[in-house]
């Protein structure tokens, strides 16, 4: 498992430790407002977190390969 750490621009102030994604990953996406924020690994899964709790919201399969980017 590796770890995920989404911290505030210009800020030490963390957002999200989260856990639960095989592999490295590649892009995060945080939505506006929504305190959401949605990670993309090279394990081909998106995985959607709370960004007030870190817990994971959703797992998202069924991709083929590796996902290099995602936006919002």
């Amino acid at each position: 498992m590796t770890k995920l750490r989404i911290l505030q621009q210009n800020r030490q102030l963390e957002l999200l430790r989260g856990q639960g994604h095989t592999k490295i990953t590649s892009a995060v996406a945080v939505i506006p407002g929504k305190q959401k924020a949605i990670s993309a690994p090279y394990d081909s899964t998106l995985k959607i977190w709370n960004l007030a709790t870190g817990a994971e919201l959703s797992s998202l399969q069924g991709h083929d390969d590796e996902i290099n980017a995602v936006a919002v």
